[in-house]
């Protein structure tokens, strides 16, 4: 049975399914970026500006899914607080207008600034109808070191991003398109023909992935790959407790193997 993956761009997530020996298709794979993208489609903006903070993946799969046009994202990285000065930072001198931005996006940004969540913040303050779009809201992830380096430690996540540019405008999303969103549970539930009965959601964070599961009414099962503790999980509260927790990812082979051969 297909297996919908949550993580960076479908492209990427495939790539990571090959390295372990697993064929996993893109049109097999949603993140957060699809249904951003899709989330954008039904609102009727194709042809319009997009404001984002976020990777390439990201405003890519906006522009794919959506038909809109991204701006900002890696081409505002290294622009700093004397940028906007020496620009005139203000509402009205914001290029392209705030009117002609229909959306700004907030998710994972590795080159985020003063710049950027100012420049977020403008578009929405300048725009009342400018939609406000979340990926997101993770406060925190395990930030992987280079080979050979120190250990794990957490580094902030795409949520803070987004938070940012909601106090610095006043303004809460209109939507947040990650895990533990319902919308992305409806979403995947319905475009993959799941049944949430028969749906184990597997995930090392209690707070979005256990929490999107229970929501969307799915078997959970947490794994120690993350920032949560199995004792940490075992004492969440009933919307973030798991079904079922395990050390490792790993315990899904013999799980799948077994069924096989019962067929």
């Amino acid at each position: 049975e297909t297996i919908p993956a949550i993580g960076k761009s479908p492209a990427m997530v495939a790539a990571e399914f090959e390295k372990l020996g697993i064929d996993a298709s893109t049109s097999e794979i949603t993140t957060s970026a699809c249904v951003a993208g899709d989330y954008l489609s039904s609102k009727g903006v194709e042809g319009s500006y997009v404001y984002v903070i976020g990777e390439p993946a990201l405003m890519s799969m906006l522009s794919e899914r959506a038909g809109v046009r991204p701006i900002g994202g890696p081409d505002d990285a290294g622009k700093s607080k004397r940028t906007l000065q020496s620009e005139g930072h203000s509402i009205a001198t914001l290029d392209p207008p705030a009117g002609d931005v229909s959306a700004v996006v907030v998710g994972a940004d590795g080159d985020i600034s003063y710049y950027k969540v100012a420049k977020a913040a403008a578009y929405l303050l300048g725009n009342p109808r400018c939609l406000f779009v979340s990926t997101n809201p993770d406060p925190a992830y395990s930030f992987a070191p280079r080979a050979g380096g120190t250990a794990a430690t957490l580094a902030p996540a795409g949520g803070v991003w987004a938070r940012c540019v909601a106090m610095t405008s006043g303004r809460e999303p209109d939507i947040v398109c990650g895990k533990p969103s319902r919308s992305l549970g409806k979403h995947m539930l319905s475009a993959y023909g799941l049944d949430p009965a028969t749906t184990c959601m597997v995930g090392d964070r209690v707070d979005t992935d256990i929490e999107f599961g229970r929501a969307a009414g799915m078997h959970t099962l947490f794994v120690e790959s993350g920032t949560t503790t199995a004792e940490a999980a075992a004492a969440a509260g009933p919307e973030q407790r798991p079904d079922f927790i395990a050390e490792s990812i790993a315990v899904l082979e013999a799980a799948l193997v077994g069924e096989a051969a019962s067929d």
